[in-house]
């Protein structure tokens, strides 16, 4: 019931089914919002829920509120000679006008000349010419909202202007700027499109019409489409539907090509059955053998724009089904609106269906009987001919670069490639990369993983610096004596210095106790007193007069000459390492020889005194081993000596005066020291 309706209601009553047409479209083009507008809003909100880039934002916003923003306007102050003084005042005058109590709703912050000082510099080049004041917004690039914000901005900068410097150039780039000189773009392509459209389409169809009048039939039903369709996407868009600002470009594009196809062909039919008494019955009959045809070709194309929006990236699936809506739309106009216009121009002006009415010329009609009697070649010259554009089509790259589908002429992409050029290319467009974890990144474990990571970006030969909560100013450079790998080497380092120390002073140690070794050797076997040392009582022979009424050192001072002989020795050894205090060790070692001097002076006798028990060098006696020969008489205490072999050490034993058993050999306290030197060579050798 409901199609025989529609096949008779434009037949009956053309004038009424006019009428209602233009005025729904009249009230929807008038009370509608801007499609356009709405469209461009909701641009940003194209890429999923799952899409990287939008997850990194939202976690930006949620762990960073008063740092994350959607965009930024950039007020460029550019002198080609350098700023002077004067300029940065009226940088920082226009900062605290942007900051000021009245600004829009989404202006979060003001970054300028009053800003941290490390940031206010990078806001300077390098080469003293560009300083940048930046505006950060919580809106879109495109949408409205933002557009209106930078309108705010340059008014604001419009009346700082008086104030402006005699040959400072104030410009505006940022990706809000660039926003809006994109949307611009955009909506005046669609006007150029529409415009353009219209006129080509018009010329095509006065070409087969050949009729003024029966040519605007088709242009009157898909304008009238089109602005229907804009208004009820618009208002669809306010109750919840997604809608890219693809749409009104594909609206102008399929509606007016798939619509004019359409009345074409509903044209060709009812010029077949033309009447020019009772063209109604003739559109009757039209519709009676055209709807199914008409509604079966709307049909697949409207299911394959549907299949669009099974797709996950919403710029297609908000795209499809929206253009599917108009068409929709269009067939309806075309199986009721285009009907009525047709009777009422059959009827006014029956002479506009001639054109149709006559027989095609010989050239289409030979072209129609050979496509038709071979009609498998005729398909195989036509796959054939497309092929190149295929292959074509198939090779293109498509690349996302807002700044290169501007003009070149764009104002705002001047000014970015002015901040470009000295500045590094990413200052107004970084790449933010969102580290996720369960553990805490202010550990240390989380602070390693955040170096690591900035430092391989920083590797990368496309990526001019990187930032982090590690290198905060982009250099690596404060931390780089904290990272493991720097502490290692350092490590390194010192055990590499401690070799060669004991290398050196295993060296000095050796020779040194060469030196002394040799000394000692000829001392002994020429008697020549090389070392300086007294001889000790049991090492000369008593029957020398002299040697008999001579005063015989005691322990003490053989000490304390083999302490100086020490010093003496470290003095003219030429391996002692370069790190050694000789004049300290030499003052310790005469102390030390002074101490056992007088300690000697005060204790004849030879036994120690409190004093040198206690005191600091004491050498005491080892103790007496435990046994048998323990119980025996007590024999008399021995001479104080430097130092004692250990029990059980081997080595000549000399035989008692008195005839009783045989007593360890007394070292003399250059062979004490010589031993000592050679036992601390040794170690330093098992160091080095």
């Amino acid at each position: 019931m409901g199609l025989e309706v529609i096949k008779l209601l434009p037949c009956r009553r053309p004038g009424g089914v006019i009428g209602l047409w233009l005025i729904v479209a009249a009230f929807v083009g008038v009370l509608s919002p801007d499609l356009t507008r709405l469209a461009a809003e909701g641009q940003a909100k194209m890429l999923g829920g799952g899409a990287e880039s939008r997850r990194a934002a939202e976690l930006v916003r949620q762990c960073w509120p008063d740092q994350s923003y959607e965009s930024m306007i950039v007020a460029v102050l550019h002198r080609d000679g350098g700023l002077t003084d004067a300029d940065r005042k009226f940088a920082a005058r226009l900062a605290h006008r942007f900051e000021a109590a009245q600004r829009p709703r989404e202006v979060l912050r003001v970054i300028g000349p009053d800003s941290a000082p490390e940031i206010a510099r990078r806001l300077i080049s390098a080469d003293q010419t560009v300083e940048l004041v930046a505006i950060s917004l919580s809106s879109s690039f495109v949408a409205p909202i933002t557009h209106e914000a930078v309108a705010w901005a340059k008014r604001q900068a419009a009346e700082e202007s008086a104030a402006l410097p005699a040959g400072l150039e104030l410009r505006w780039t940022g990706d809000a700027v660039i926003g809006r000189d994109y949307m611009d773009g955009v909506k005046t392509s669609l006007d150029r499109a529409a415009v353009a459209t219209i006129i080509l389409l018009l010329i095509v169809l006065l070409f087969v019409y050949r009729s003024f009048w029966l040519s605007m039939v088709p242009l009157v039903t898909i304008g009238v489409s089109v602005v229907i369709a804009r208004g009820v996407l618009a208002w669809l868009i306010l109750a919840g539907w997604e809608v890219s600002s693809l749409v009104e470009l594909f609206l102008i594009a399929i509606l007016f090509g798939v619509g004019t196809d359409f009345c074409l062909f509903l044209s060709w039919r009812f010029a077949e059955h033309f009447d020019r008494d009772n063209p109604a019955s003739s559109m009757q009959v039209t519709l009676g053998r055209s709807f199914a045809a008409l509604v079966t070709s709307a049909g697949t194309i409207m299911i394959g724009l549907l299949l669009m929006g099974t797709t996950r990236f919403k710029l297609f699936s908000s795209t499809g089904p929206s253009v599917a809506l108009g068409l929709a739309l269009a067939l309806i106009a075309t199986l009721s609106l285009t009907p009525a216009l047709l009777i009422v121009l059959a009827r006014l002006h029956p002479r506009a269906f001639d054109g149709l009415a006559d027989r095609s010329t010989s050239y289409w009609h030979r072209l129609g009987s050979a496509a038709l009697a071979r009609p498998l070649r005729s398909w195989a010259l036509t796959l054939l001919a497309m092929i190149p554009l295929t292959v074509l089509g198939m090779r293109t790259e498509f690349i996302q670069d807002l700044m290169t589908e501007l003009p070149v002429t764009t104002r705002s992409v001047e000014d970015f490639r002015l901040v470009a050029s000295k500045f590094e290319p990413g200052m107004l467009a970084p790449l933010a990369v969102v580290l996720e974890s369960d553990g805490d990144f202010r550990k240390s474990e989380g602070l390693a993983l955040i170096d690591d990571v900035s430092r391989l970006l920083a590797h990368q030969r496309r990526l001019s610096e990187v930032r982090s909560a590690t290198q905060p100013l982009g250099s690596p450079e404060p931390l780089s004596r904290a990272r493991l790998a720097s502490r290692l080497g350092e490590v390194n380092t010192g055990f590499h210095q401690l070799a060669q120390g004991a290398e050196q002073l295993s060296k000095g140690l050796t020779e040194g106790a060469a030196k002394l070794r040799a000394a000692i050797w000829l001392e002994e076997a020429t008697g020549i007193p090389l070392t300086g040392a007294k001889p000790a009582e049991g090492l000369i022979s008593k029957s020398d007069p002299s040697v008999s009424r001579a005063k015989v050192p005691t322990g003490g001072e053989v000490l304390a000459s083999g302490l100086k002989q020490a010093s003496a020795v470290l003095q003219w050894s030429t391996g002692v390492p370069a790190t050694w205090n000789l004049a300290a060790l030499q003052g310790a070692l005469e102390a030390l020889g002074q101490e056992s001097a007088s300690g000697a002076k005060a204790d004849p006798s030879g036994a120690m005194s409190d004093r040198g028990r206690g005191g600091r060098g004491a050498v005491q006696p080892a103790p007496r081993p435990a046994g048998p020969e323990s119980a025996g008489p007590p024999r008399s205490p021995a001479p104080p000596l430097a130092s004692q072999r250990p029990r059980g050490a081997d080595g000549p034993q000399q035989p008692d005066r008195a005839g009783g058993p045989a007593r360890p050999k007394v070292e003399s306290p250059l062979e004490v020291l010589l031993r000592e030197l050679t036992r601390a060579a040794e170690g330093a050798a098992q160091i080095a």
